[in-house]
């Protein structure tokens, strides 16, 4: 695990394959960094000894259930051959004079498509394994008020890990004592009393481009979907009156078209204006998020504070909250139902990986490819990919290897929102350079009407434009000089 973590850090490292004396001279410890393919498959081979010897996670006693499982020693190994498939690290012609303190090639110059067949073979038999052994499952089926809300149940509970049970967790650990303590801090409002919220604090916020990204109530982008009642003018306001959408999107009053008809993903994990926050049991515990300047979830003050953390793009982070918890103790709330490790792997992840590596794979698309990529879409309350397509503006999108190619990726971004996901796919699909240097974009939070908010009609605007991302040179993150020095091992490129 700790081997894999420093290869997608800092690419081909230092292969120890035994204990070494500490005693020992220090020349004999200068190892060579070895290829990054030796490195993955060092990584595959410690995976598939402990898989062979490990238990089930459901054989395991309780005290043990931070420890790795089989299921958790295969989802490395799929994770792992996933990212030896990936652009970044299978013949990436940015490192083909790449070499070791020896001068021996430290990444292959010639693309192995095989890579991807591999991968998709390793998440499948953990697929295979859960299915046949009675274990993980994705969360589906929970009741509420109405099909929304319950589906917006399934979505929050499927990272929710309360007393280290999760039928959709292949692995989970326990947070360090002073992280879940303050990760509420910076994404819940600060609260005074029932009437009075502010941005103040919750820093940690969606962007307009993950906003932007989840589905329509269709199943489809929102620049994809001719029926989305966005497809004229997503920032224009309009009044939602279909009951579906009760307890969850303001009826009868002016809403912008972003935050309608959206699917479910977009309202379990998302805060927007004029839409709802269940924060705790009772009846009152549902909130309208109104967010204008000197409302009651808006910005206090007329003006942000560049000394204080706040938030900057009029939206609140769901992922990770609970709707058992009120927005007044959430922690403690959380606290009272049970110590909340953090999810390591998600079976979800496991179909997503079959989807891309079989497409990227295979010639085009088939029924395989959908069906992988479909199980999380059909958890998720939306239409089935071939399905929803023929309704797009680019019907033919879903029958081309790029065109799924695109899908699969969206599919990442709103499943693993928040999770941590997308800093690192952006990177192993070699398209960090451009995600990660645009300008972020959001609302006027010191807008106090609609029409100052939604920065009069003309779309949102940019809140924040000091991304710095090098390419090739922030691919991999440096080694430091100390070590370097020390250890005689070769700097990445551009550092």
């Amino acid at each position: 695990f700790f081997y894999f973590e420093m290869v997608r850090r800092y690419g081909p490292v230092i292969i120890v394959p035994e204990n070494v004396d500490p005693n020992a001279d220090v020349e004999t410890l200068k190892y060579p960094r070895s290829h990054v393919d030796t490195c993955f498959n060092y990584i595959v081979r410690l995976c598939d000894e402990a898989a062979d010897v490990l238990p089930l996670a459901r054989e395991k006693r309780s005290e043990r259930r931070g420890y790795f499982n089989k299921e958790a020693a295969m989802a490395l190994k799929a994770r792992a051959l996933l990212y030896q498939a990936s652009d970044l690290f299978n013949g990436n012609p940015d490192y083909t004079s790449f070499v070791n303190k020896n001068g021996e090639p430290l990444f292959g110059a010639a693309y192995d498509p095989e890579k991807w067949r591999l991968a998709a073979d390793a998440a499948i038999d953990v697929i295979t394994l859960v299915n046949e052994s009675g274990g993980a499952t994705l969360i589906n089926g929970n009741t509420a008020n109405t099909d929304l809300q319950a589906k917006m149940l399934d979505i929050e509970q499927s990272t929710q890990t309360f007393n280290w049970l999760n039928d959709e967790v292949l692995w989970m650990i326990k947070y360090q004592s002073y992280y879940d303590q303050s990760l509420f801090e910076y994404t819940l409002p600060k609260y005074n009393d029932l009437s009075n919220h502010t941005l103040m604090g919750a820093c940690f916020v969606p962007t307009m481009k993950i906003v932007e990204e989840f589905y329509t109530e269709n199943g489809l982008p929102i620049d994809q979907d001719l029926r989305w009642v966005g497809s004229g003018n997503p920032y224009a306001l309009s009044e939602e009156n279909d009951p579906k959408y009760t307890d969850v999107v303001a009826l009868g009053e002016p809403v912008l078209n972003l935050h309608r008809r959206r699917e479910p993903r977009f309202y379990a994990d998302i805060a927007a204006d004029r839409c709802y926050w269940r924060l705790g049991t009772a009846e009152n515990n549902n909130y309208l998020v109104e967010m204008y300047q000197g409302e009651d979830w808006g910005l206090t003050e007329k003006r942000l504070n560049s000394l204080a953390p706040q938030n900057i793009t009029g939206y609140y982070m769901k992922k990770w909250c609970s709707s058992r918890a009120t927005l007044a103790a959430h922690q403690g709330n959380l606290s009272s139902l049970g110590e909340s490790p953090f999810p390591i792997f998600r079976l979800a992840e496991m179909y997503l990986i079959a989807a891309e590596a079989l497409n990227e794979y295979k010639e085009a698309p088939d029924a395989e490819v959908y069906n992988y990529l479909n199980v999380v879409r059909e958890r998720a309350g939306i239409p089935k990919v071939e399905e929803a397509w023929r309704n797009a503006r680019d019907p033919n999108k879903v029958n081309t290897r790029d065109g799924m190619r695109d899908i699969i990726r969206q599919e990442w971004n709103i499943e693993f929102a928040f999770e941590g996901y997308r800093y690192w796919n952006v990177r192993r699909w070699k398209i960090a350079n451009i995600e990660l240097n645009e300008r972020v974009y959001g609302w006027n939070v010191v807008g106090s009407n609609a029409n100052s908010f939604y920065n009069n009609g003309s779309g949102p605007s940019v809140v924040y434009s000091g991304n710095s991302f090098v390419a090739p040179r922030d691919y991999l993150y440096p080694i430091r000089s100390e070590e370097v020095q020390r250890a005689g091992c070769v700097q990445n490129p551009g550092w």
